[in-house]
C-alpha cells in the first residue's frame, strides 16, 4: 500500500511539474506569436514604404546598425522613409529564432531583401538581430543590426 501511495505522489509531482512548465511557457508563446505578427507588419511596411506603420513599430529610442556598420536613430530612419529613400520590392525572413526574457524578445534570423536606399543597392541576404521591448502594451523595435554573411 505504501508503494502505491509513493508512486501516486511521484506521478502527481511529475504531472504538476509538467503543468507548471506548460503554464510558464504560455506567456513566452504569446510573446513570440505577437512579435511574429509585428515582424510580418515590419516587412509589409518596408515594402509598402508605410511611414505610419514603421513609426508605430519603432520605439522612440530605436537604433539601427546597417551592414556597413553605420548607426541610425529612429529620427534618421523615419526621415529617410518619409523622403522615399528606401524602395523595397521584397523582404523575406527565414530561419527566425526568438528568445523571450520577460518584456524583451530577441529575434535572430536571415533576411533576403531586394531594394535600394537612394542609389545604393541594398539587395541581398543578411543575418539580423532585432530587439523588441513591450512598451505601452505593444511590442516595439529597439534595435536592429544587420551583417552580410561570409561567402565561401
Amino acid at each position: 500500500m505504501n508503494r502505491s501511495i509513493v508512486t501516486a505522489a511521484l506521478l502527481a509531482l511529475i504531472m504538476g511539474a509538467g503543468v507548471a512548465k506548460t503554464f510558464a511557457q504560455e506567456p513566452d508563446d504569446q510573446a513570440k506569436a505577437e512579435v511574429t505578427q509585428t515582424e510580418k507588419e515590419w516587412r509589409e511596411a518596408w515594402v509598402k514604404g508605410d511611414p505610419v506603420a514603421l513609426d508605430r513599430i519603432h520605439a522612440d529610442d530605436y537604433l539601427s546598425i546597417n551592414y556597413l556598420g553605420q548607426i541610425s536613430t529612429k529620427a534618421q530612419v523615419m526621415a529617410d522613409v518619409r523622403a522615399g529613400a528606401f524602395k523595397y520590392e521584397s523582404m523575406e525572413h527565414k530561419d527566425v529564432v526568438m528568445r523571450v526574457y520577460g518584456n524583451v524578445v530577441i529575434v535572430n534570423g536571415r533576411t533576403i531583401n531586394k531594394g535600394h536606399r537612394q542609389q545604393r543597392d541594398v539587395s541581398g541576404e543578411f543575418s539580423y538581430t532585432r530587439v523588441y521591448v513591450k512598451l505601452d502594451g505593444r511590442w516595439q523595435a529597439e534595435l536592429s543590426q544587420y551583417t552580410r554573411p561570409v561567402t565561401r
